[in-house]
C-alpha cells in the first residue's frame, strides 16, 4: 500500500471510529480525539469545531513531529489533545493509533479516584494491565503534555481526572476497542465498592500475564489480585 492509499485509509478509519464512539455514548459534542501516526511519521488527528458524529474523511488534519500541519486546513485546527498525543507516541514508537475520550463510567472513576489497578475481569488483566489516573490539566497544556509522557511508560492507556480515558494500540480497531475494555472495567470497578470486590487470584493473573504474547500485548503491568 503507497504511503497515500494508506493515509486515505486511516482517514476513512478515524471518520469511521468517531461513529463508533459516538453510538457508544463516549464522545459528547466534541470532546474526544482520534489520531493516527503515517510511516514518515505525521500524525493524522481530529480537527476542532467537527462535530465527532458528523466527521468525514476529508475534516482530518496532519500535523508534523511538533504539531505544526502539513497543509493549509482552512478554517481547521488540530485538537489541542494532539500534544498529548505526541508526547505519548514519542514514549511509544512501535504504537500508531490513539484515542482520548469520555466514557460515563471512566470519567466518574477518574473524579473519584478509583484507579483501575485491581484485578477484575481477566480481559482487562490481559489488554489493559493497570490504569493510573493523570491529574487534571488543562487540554493541550505543557503540564498535560509532559504527566501523558511520564506516566504512559510501560502502559497502555491512562485515566484522565474529570476528562475520562486515553488509550493507545498498534493500530485504530485495537485502540478501540482497548477503550471499550477500559470503560467495562471502569463501570464494574465504580459499581463495586472495595468491600464486594472479588479479585482474580495472583496465580491466575501470572498465568494471563504470560497468554498476553499470543495477542502481541507487552505492556500493561501487573494488576493487584487476591491471595
Amino acid at each position: 500500500m503507497s504511503e497515500y492509499s494508506a493515509a486515505e485509509t486511516a482517514r476513512r478509519q478515524i471518520a469511521e471510529i468517531c461513529r463508533r464512539l459516538d453510538g457508544l455514548g463516549y464522545t459528547p459534542s466534541n470532546d474526544a480525539c482520534v489520531s493516527y501516526r503515517l510511516p514518515n511519521g505525521h500524525v493524522l488527528t481530529l480537527p476542532t469545531g467537527v462535530y465527532r458524529r458528523k466527521a468525514v474523511a476529508r475534516d482530518i488534519v496532519e500535523v508534523d513531529g511538533q504539531g505544526k500541519m502539513t497543509r493549509d486546513g482552512g478554517f481547521l485546527r488540530p485538537s489541542p489533545d494532539t500534544a498529548m498525543h505526541l508526547a505519548i507516541y514519542d514514549v511509544h514508537r512501535s504504537m500508531q493509533a490513539i484515542i482520548n475520550a469520555e466514557p460515563p463510567f471512566a470519567v466518574m472513576c477518574s473524579m473519584s479516584g478509583r484507579a483501575l489497578d485491581d484485578a477484575l475481569v481477566s480481559t482487562g488483566v490481559v489488554h489493559l494491565g493497570k490504569v493510573p489516573i493523570l491529574p487534571f490539566a488543562l487540554p493541550g497544556s505543557p503540564e498535560l503534555k509532559s504527566a501523558a509522557a511520564r506516566e504512559c511508560a510501560g502502559r497502555f492507556a491512562l485515566l484522565l481526572e474529570n476528562r475520562g480515558a486515553i488509550v493507545w494500540g498498534d493500530n485504530l480497531f485495537e485502540a478501540c476497542a482497548r477503550l471499550e475494555t477500559l470503560e467495562r472495567c471502569a463501570m464494574i470497578s465504580f459499581c463495586l465498592s472495595r468491600r464486594e470486590r472479588r479479585r482474580i487470584p495472583k496465580k491466575a493473573i501470572e498465568k494471563l500475564i504470560v497468554s498476553r504474547a499470543q495477542y502481541g500485548v507487552n505492556l500493561g503491568g501487573t494488576p493487584h489480585g487476591s491471595r
